[in-house]
């Protein structure tokens, strides 16, 4: 019982151990605008916007009756299946070049249901098409910063709730492995009310990848990675010995 007693703490810090906690950060790897609505003026309805330096929640000009769904892909976040997401978020970067209409938005975050996330193209409806997760999160916000009741200035970071329920459900999936590429999309809720469009929506700029890199939409995961089987085996043979004190002795004290 006594060498029981003394490798316990031991064999707990080998599972600790195991299990480790950790914090990634990864800029988007491609972003996307879809315009949602016949209201598109010369971009057209449906067109998919690869190369914008910008992306506008949740229009774009045209009196605010330009709505737009915006696509971001993730790429080689070293997180495998079953992982378990403590907490995720995407934080923006304001670019107020263009002053759009002042208001509430109203936005839904989900994944794209997919263990590997094809490419975004330039194709007609590539984001609205693409299927979406069970899991979402609600975002609302203002085109006024709460905390000083005016509007958000250049270079103010704007970061999204927390996004966990998404990332779990996409990284259960069979198929899914560590560098695998996954999708987020974001949606104007008036698009699931009224998709045919007409209604006036507010805008916040924001910076794309193709602003520059260190601007590019960023994301943060903390999350436990769940130990190889390998792992397990060890301690387990580990504590097999040492439960039966066939292996290891505690040491004399002087």
């Amino acid at each position: 019982m006594k060498r029981c007693t003394f490798y316990l703490p031991l064999l707990l810090s080998l599972i600790a151990s195991a299990a480790k906690a950790d914090v990634i950060t990864a800029r988007v790897t491609s972003d996307a605008e879809e315009h949602l609505t016949a209201f598109g003026g010369n971009d057209g309805f449906g067109s998919v916007d690869l190369t914008s330096s910008d992306l506008e929640l949740i229009s774009e000009g045209n009196g605010g009756l330009d709505w737009q769904a915006i696509g971001l892909q993730f790429t080689g976040l070293g997180i495998a299946r079953g992982s378990l997401i403590n907490s995720a978020a995407v934080t923006f970067t304001i670019d107020p070049g263009e002053v759009g209409q002042a208001g509430n938005l109203a936005l839904t975050i989900f994944g794209e249901l997919t263990p590997n996330a094809v490419a975004m193209s330039a194709t007609n409806f590539n984001l609205s098409t693409r299927l979406r997760t069970a899991s979402s999160v609600s975002w609302n916000l203002s085109t006024t910063n709460p905390a000083t009741g005016q509007p958000y200035v250049n270079g103010q970071l704007l970061s999204t709730p927390d996004i966990s329920n998404i990332f779990r459900e996409i990284i259960g999936q069979t198929g899914w492995d560590a560098n695998n590429q996954l999708s987020l999309l974001i949606f104007p809720n008036a698009f699931f009310t009224d998709p045919a469009g007409g209604t006036v929506l507010p805008e916040i700029e924001l910076r794309s990848l193709d602003f520059g890199e260190p601007s590019a939409p960023l994301l943060s995961v903390d999350f436990t990675a769940v130990p190889e089987p390998s792992s397990f085996l060890l301690i387990a043979v580990f504590g097999i010995f040492a439960m039966r004190g066939q292996r290891f002795k505690k040491p004399m004290l002087s």
